[in-house]
Protein backbone atom coordinates (compact mmCIF):
# COMPACT_ATOMS: atom_id res chain seq x y z
CA UNK A 1 0.00 0.00 0.00
CA UNK A 2 3.31 2.19 0.34
CA UNK A 3 3.72 2.25 -2.95
CA UNK A 4 0.77 3.79 -4.16
CA UNK A 5 1.35 6.38 -1.64
CA UNK A 6 5.21 6.49 -2.96
CA UNK A 7 4.28 7.15 -6.75
CA UNK A 8 1.80 9.55 -5.38
CA UNK A 9 4.16 11.84 -3.69
CA UNK A 10 6.06 11.36 -6.58
CA UNK A 11 4.09 12.96 -8.99
CA UNK A 12 3.75 15.82 -6.76
CA UNK A 13 7.16 16.34 -6.55
CA UNK A 14 8.39 16.16 -9.97
CA UNK A 15 5.60 18.50 -10.84
CA UNK A 16 6.90 21.08 -8.37
CA UNK A 17 10.28 20.95 -8.67
CA UNK A 18 10.27 20.16 -12.23
CA UNK A 19 11.76 17.12 -11.91
CA UNK A 20 11.50 14.70 -15.56
CA UNK A 21 9.96 11.62 -14.53
CA UNK A 22 7.23 9.04 -15.14
CA UNK A 23 5.05 11.72 -12.68
CA UNK A 24 5.98 14.46 -15.08
CA UNK A 25 5.25 12.14 -18.05
CA UNK A 26 1.76 11.43 -16.47
CA UNK A 27 0.90 14.99 -16.00
CA UNK A 28 1.81 16.03 -19.44
CA UNK A 29 0.00 13.82 -20.85
CA UNK A 30 -3.06 14.16 -19.15
CA UNK A 31 -2.32 18.88 -20.76
CA UNK A 32 -1.76 17.20 -24.45
CA UNK A 33 -4.97 15.07 -24.28
CA UNK A 34 -2.01 11.82 -24.99
CA UNK A 35 -4.52 8.80 -24.16
CA UNK A 36 -2.81 6.12 -25.41
CA UNK A 37 0.39 7.49 -23.14
CA UNK A 38 -2.41 7.60 -19.92
CA UNK A 39 -3.64 4.57 -20.80
CA UNK A 40 -0.14 2.83 -20.39
CA UNK A 41 0.74 4.43 -17.81
CA UNK A 42 -1.79 3.68 -15.97
CA UNK A 43 -1.51 0.25 -16.96
CA UNK A 44 2.60 -0.08 -16.08
CA UNK A 45 1.11 1.47 -12.30
CA UNK A 46 -1.15 -0.93 -12.17
CA UNK A 47 0.58 -3.92 -12.79
CA UNK A 48 4.04 -2.71 -11.12
CA UNK A 49 0.97 -2.09 -7.28
CA UNK A 50 -0.53 -5.76 -7.68
CA UNK A 51 2.95 -7.61 -8.31
CA UNK A 52 4.35 -5.77 -5.68
CA UNK A 53 1.60 -6.57 -3.48
CA UNK A 54 1.76 -10.08 -4.04
CA UNK A 55 5.15 -10.34 -3.73
CA UNK A 56 4.64 -9.01 -0.66
CA UNK A 57 2.10 -11.03 0.14
CA UNK A 58 4.04 -14.35 -0.45
CA UNK A 59 6.90 -13.14 1.73
CA UNK A 60 4.85 -11.87 4.34
CA UNK A 61 3.94 -15.92 4.35
CA UNK A 62 7.61 -17.13 4.79
CA UNK A 63 8.66 -14.48 7.48
CA UNK A 64 5.79 -15.60 9.13
CA UNK A 65 4.28 -19.41 10.07
CA UNK A 66 1.08 -18.48 11.39
CA UNK A 67 -0.09 -16.73 8.29
CA UNK A 68 0.90 -20.29 5.91
CA UNK A 69 -0.81 -22.38 8.16
CA UNK A 70 -3.96 -19.95 8.50
CA UNK A 71 -4.06 -19.92 4.58
CA UNK A 72 -3.65 -23.63 4.15
CA UNK A 73 -6.73 -24.05 6.70
CA UNK A 74 -8.93 -21.63 5.07
CA UNK A 75 -8.36 -23.50 2.02
CA UNK A 76 -9.16 -27.02 3.04
CA UNK A 77 -12.66 -25.23 4.51
CA UNK A 78 -13.74 -23.79 1.13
Amino acid sequence: MQFAGCFAGAVLTENVFAWPGMGTMITSAIDNRDYSLIQATVLVVAIAFVVINLITDLLYMVINPKVAAEAKKGANNV
